[in-house]
């Protein structure tokens, strides 16, 4: 029986049907809560804005949550030293520096929390107006009499002690402000009743001025900010702020779902047929990997909708590489391992062999690795440069390359032509309404041994761009598939990674590294030693209705091994320097993952 094609392979590529769901990350299962100690003085409500003022120019931290002095020492010092600074790096922030602008400045009596109210006492007479400034964070050297020196001049102008049932004019009337009676001869002699020696004077109340606790970092949902409005201080959720260490940008996280949406089932049944070449071969588990250069994804779409032809028809353009795992083809002293095809993953009852880490203990040989690690080297290779690696290294990447890994590496180069957008100004514009539809062409790469119009030898004429059927339009994949280094290449930036299983902590750590922009895993394949997942699964069942059927792909918590295991959410830790969303792709029916052998992915 004649070995199936590679293009045999990927024309037969059927995708599960199903749809990507973003993972929590990190910080949003587990949201930091640390609370401090802030002042709370009350204020006139016509001086608020004055007070507040007057209390930034007397302490300039309060502006932005940070010492000034430190931070011109520290912030323009460092971005001095370090000008290619990358990545979320400029938009972290030091832990140390905390600002509170998840809370408001203002607030009313009305909405303070009980146990805030009765830190403040009795509320002032009824048309005195009121409100509590909250003043924070502080430096550790601030003191109560500084606070209260700068805000005593904003103090109410009336004190809250009730009227005396006897005196008439420490009673509060609407058209005397100062609380005199409208008898001025009245006030005369009240006045005089005042400085009788036979009563001590009555001292100025000094301002409200207390100390509360509030939560010192923002809310990651509306839930917990509610929750802490009503125990705390009046709290807000912005879920569109753009800065955060704990989440993606909700509209950017939902514009890279949509994105990655359409095509995910074709990528990771081709992540599958990758992984099970892997397997079948005995070079490793079965894990495969695909990366895919999310800007020619783009404009492949952006072409579909000008020349009219479908996008799915040409869903492996994007592919700019594949991968799978090779554990057990670990080359020893330059020679190929002698393992290869002895070492099956299943015993004679196709029940699952048991990790073994000797010989299973090389993470670069990782499908997700060696992905990332055949990008680099091809990009060197267009780049004309020489692999900083020893041969041996060099060799167990690109020498002992599978049929499906080659083909995407190397071969569809030479099947699918350039875009018309990069190979000369004159390409064709969008098709116009009584153009001849293509949506019929099916061909999505020339035949072996076809050679692109215009450029037979001896032609020195610019090509006219035409498509892989050999009619006007576009072919959206570039002549170098993966970018230079002086065409904008590095690492693994605009690329997005789909796996066939979630991938051990080591390789999710080497994604971090790699720079990638996302990451894509069926839920199915979560594994016990996997980095990316936060959580459980929770309230994500595919819509079955058998029960039975729900039991055996989804155990009860009971039984699910993955209850115990340690979610580590790498892909968005606040304590990294890189941070990019992963998805987790539900199938509506998905099929059984043997996870009885624990094993690094």
């Amino acid at each position: 029986m004649a070995a199936i094609s590679p293009s045999e392979i990927v024309a037969a590529i059927s995708p599960p049907d199903g749809k990507i769901q973003a993972i929590r990350t990190f910080q949003q299962v587990h949201p930091p809560e640390d609370y401090g100690l802030a002042w709370v003085a009350e204020v006139d409500q016509q001086q608020a804005n004055t007070s507040l003022k007057a209390l930034q120019n007397a302490f300039p931290f309060l502006k932005t949550g940070r010492d000034k002095k430190n931070k011109d020492k520290k912030g323009k010092n460092a971005k001095a030293e370090d000008p290619k600074s990358e990545g979320n790096d400029d938009e972290d922030e030091d832990d140390d520096l905390i600002n509170l602008r998840h809370l408001r400045r203002f607030c009313s009596r009305g909405r303070l929390p009980m146990s805030v109210n009765a830190k403040l006492g009795p509320h002032y007479p009824e048309g005195c107006n009121t409100m509590c400034l909250m003043v924070g964070p502080l430096m550790p050297t601030t003191t109560e009499d500084e606070i209260r020196e700068v805000l005593t001049p904003f103090k109410p102008p009336l004190d809250r002690r009730p009227p005396s049932p006897t005196s008439s004019h420490s009673s509060w009337t609407g058209n005397n402000p100062r609380g005199k009676s409208a008898d001025p001869s009245s006030d005369e002699d009240k006045d005089k009743e005042d400085k009788s020696p036979a009563e001590a004077p009555v001292a100025k109340e000094p301002l409200n001025l207390i100390q509360t606790r509030v939560p010192l970092y923002p809310p990651t949902n509306l839930e917990q900010a509610k929750e802490w409005t009503a125990n705390f201080w009046e709290t807000t959720f912005n879920a569109a702020s753009t800065k955060t260490k704990f989440a993606p940008n909700p509209r950017a996280l939902k514009d890279m779902e949509m994105s990655l949406s359409y095509f995910a089932g074709h990528y990771l049944a081709l992540a599958r047929a990758v992984a099970a070449e892997a397997e079948e071969s005995g070079r490793g588990r079965a894990v495969g990997a695909v990366i895919v250069d999310l800007a020619v994804q783009e404009q492949m779409q952006k072409d579909a909708w000008d020349y009219g032809f479908h996008p799915l028809t040409r869903w492996m353009q994007p592919v700019i590489a594949v991968a799978g795992d090779a554990r057990f083809a670990h080359r020893v002293a330059g020679e190929k391992s002698v393992n290869i095809g002895k070492r099956p993953t299943h015993d004679a009852n196709d029940d699952a062999l048991p990790y073994n880490a000797d010989e299973e203990g090389s993470p670069d040989l990782h499908a997700m690795m060696r992905a990332a690690a055949l990008v680099g080297l091809r990009r060197l290779e267009i780049s004309g440069l020489e692999p900083p690696l020893e041969e041996d290294i060099q060799a167990q990447l690109l020498d002992d390359l599978t049929p499906l890994e080659s083909y995407f590496l190397y071969d569809m180069d030479k099947k699918i032509r350039p875009s018309p957008h990069l190979l000369h100004p004159g390409a064709p514009g969008p098709r116009r309404h009584n153009d001849e539809d293509p949506e019929t062409i099916d061909h999505l790469m020339l035949d072996e041994g076809s050679s692109v119009p215009g450029l037979e030898h001896g032609d020195e004429r610019e090509p006219e761009p035409r498509n892989a059927d050999d009619q006007p339009g576009p072919s959206t994949t570039p002549a170098a598939r993966i970018k230079s280094q002086k065409a904008g290449g590095y690492l693994c930036r605009d690329l997005a990674i789909f796996l066939s299983r979630e991938p051990c902590v080591c390789c999710s750590m080497a994604m971090v590294q790699s720079r990638f922009e996302t990451a894509v895993y069926p839920q199915i394949g979560r594994t016990l030693t996997g980095g990316l997942a936060s959580e459980s699964v929770i309230d994500q069942s595919p819509p079955i209705t058998d029960e039975d059927e729900y039991q055996e792909i989804y155990p009860s918590s009971d039984t699910d091994p993955m209850e115990n295991r340690v979610f580590y959410g790498l892909n968005f830790r606040k304590e990294l320097n890189w941070r990019f969303p992963a998805f987790e792709y539900i199938e509506e029916r998905p099929e059984w993952v043997d996870d009885s052998v624990l094993f690094h992915a």
